[in-house]
């Protein structure tokens, strides 16, 4: 090889000049250069998912603020849906579609509260502990309530308590309208029983088929202001008293004792009395004996 920077001669047949052949030889030397990065369809490839990124970016916020403003979202509430610290209002139709659990359920002022549903509603409270508790089931044909006490109230007024055991009324007035009247299988304690006189029906008790009693631990009246009282019997017609009988009236009329035959169509007759208590007439003017045969 060589020297760089002796003298150059130049090969036969070629002239150079002095200052051509002091100069030193320049050879041109091949350098391996790596490239470092993304280049080619690669390069584009990124760039064109980068556009694409930006721009659903775009639209992912677009969407964003149009879903805020549809919705109205604010710091305190989400469209009808208001948020305060220890409630949650909503104005209009909310539909729940796997129950709801809260300690209070109300409508608003002035505004009628409507629960709806396609299947039954039931409300429902339990005791800590998951047992026991009430519960109110509104089907399309029946109300079900559970519960082991039932109250009804108005201002703080009790007017309907039921129990197992007692079912009170406390209004002013127990109204029945029923076309075949209030049936109780057991016994009834009242302290007065009445119509409605606006109705002008009457006031019937019956037991159909049985015995009816009426007892009273002190005096019992039957008082009719202004029309009759009647007493009849398919069979007898029993009075006992432990005292004194008492029967005060103006006129006292016993017209089917028994008569004898030969003193039917009398004017008058006198009454006459049997050992045993029976009670029988003969005419005015004749002795009892006649009729002794009518105490058999």
């Amino acid at each position: 090889m060589a020297d760089n920077h002796g003298p150059v001669k130049p090969p036969p047949g070629i002239i150079y000049t002095d200052s051509e052949l002091d100069q030193p030889e320049v050879r041109p030397v091949e350098l391996a250069i790596q490239r470092i990065g993304i280049y080619g369809w690669r390069k584009y490839c990124l760039y064109c998912s980068t556009l694409l990124l930006f721009c659903l970016a775009l639209v992912n916020f677009g969407l964003m603020l149009w879903v805020i403003d549809v919705m109205e979202l604010k710091a305190s509430r989400a469209g009808p849906m208001h948020i305060r610290e220890s409630s949650v209002s909503i104005r209009g139709d909310v539909e729940f579609t796997k129950g709801i659990v809260c300690n209070n359920f109300s409508g608003f002022d002035q505004e009628d509260l409507t629960l709806e549903s396609n299947q039954d509603v039931r409300l429902r409270a339990v005791e800590p502990d998951q047992q026991g508790g009430s519960a109110v089931t509104l089907t399309s044909g029946q109300v079900e309530v559970i519960t082991p006490s039932f109250q009804a109230s108005f201002n703080n007024s009790v007017y309907f308590n039921a129990t197992p055991q007692r079912l009170e009324l406390s209004a002013n007035q127990v109204l029945v309208t029923s076309a075949s009247g209030l049936v109780v299988n057991g016994e009834v304690q009242a302290n007065r029983l009445a119509n409605n006189f606006v109705l002008n029906q009457g006031l019937t008790i019956e037991s159909v088929g049985q015995a009816l009693t009426l007892q009273a631990a002190e005096e019992m009246s039957l008082v009719s202001q202004t029309g009759d009282v009647t007493l009849s019997a398919f069979g007898d017609v029993a009075l006992n008293a432990g005292g004194i009988l008492r029967l005060n009236g103006g006129d006292y009329v016993l017209d089917s004792l028994p008569t004898l035959t030969t003193d039917v169509g009398a004017t008058a007759f006198q009454l006459c009395v049997c050992a045993s208590g029976r009670l029988y007439r003969v005419a005015a003017g004749a002795v009892c004996t006649s009729g002794i045969a009518l105490c058999a």
